[in-house]
């Protein structure tokens, strides 16, 4: 298993390694040459490759807990401002002296 995951990626890093041949640089008397530039770019393969890879032996199981714990997150976020919100209504209300700091 591990073996073919190995061969798997070096083939991927091959094919990804394939670059144009550089060109020779002009000789205009400038001891310094301009930088080329490149453009980096993930190809499907790769990237399912680690979307595959990523839950290890129990895929399911991890983007379960993934996107559970990015729902906690979120509704934790919203308690924060309804929970500020509600807090600061009190005084409209009440005397400011019978508001409690803290629950």
């Amino acid at each position: 298993m591990e073996a073919e995951f190995d061969r798997e990626a070096t083939e991927i890093g091959q094919a990804e390694l394939e670059l144009p041949p550089a060109k020779a640089p002009e000789k205009d008397g400038k001891l310094v040459i301009a930088e080329e530039i490149a453009e980096g770019h993930v190809t499907w393969k790769s990237f399912m490759l680690l979307v595959r890879n990523l839950g290890g032996d129990h895929p399911i199981l991890f983007y379960t807990s993934v996107m559970g714990l990015l729902i906690i997150v979120e509704w934790g976020l919203t308690f924060q401002s309804w929970f500020l919100g509600y807090w600061g209504t009190q005084y409209e209300g009440h005397d400011p002296s019978d508001v409690k700091d803290s629950l």
